[in-house]
């Protein structure tokens, strides 16, 4: 006696069905992956949102560090550069700070003829996070514990 498996309508029925969820699938999965890749970003901005806040220059004899984020950062390490008279090479030398509140604050320098600039600037912020900016560029997270 034969079998009776159900006629074509049924089968395509099926088979449409299954497709429809398989492709559901997908895209809940590709959108909550790119929910997260956003979410991301977004914490990696509001972690940097800090960072972006601080700076420093030279004015002087004084190197002046600028901490517009509206919390203390602390350990903050300043590279210096030095161009000698003459055009030799550069010079390093650093100077470290263990607190700077927020605001600008100026730390005096030893006076030599050479003209120092920052180099960098290392900091860590008030979530203990820690950051290193160089002259001109984004600051970047120098610790990666989360």
């Amino acid at each position: 006696m034969p079998q009776d498996y159900g006629d074509l309508a049924t089968w395509i029925g099926s088979i449409g069905t299954v497709a429809a969820f398989a492709v559901a699938y997908y895209q809940i999965h590709q959108e909550r992956r790119h929910r997260l890749a956003r979410e991301f970003r977004d914490r990696l901005a509001a972690r940097r949102e800090h960072a972006d806040k601080v700076s420093a220059w030279v004015s002087g004899s004084q190197v002046v560090v600028a901490n517009r984020s509206g919390h203390p950062i602390h350990d903050v390490d300043i590279a210096l550069g030095t161009i000698a008279p003459g055009g030799g090479g550069e010079d390093t030398a650093s100077t470290h700070l263990v607190v700077v509140p927020p605001g600008e604050h100026a730390v005096d320098l030893d006076r030599s003829d050479a003209a120092p600039h920052v180099v960098r600037v290392a900091f860590t912020d008030s979530r203990a996070d820690r950051w290193s900016r160089e002259a001109g560029k984004h600051p970047e997270r120098v610790d990666q514990a989360d």
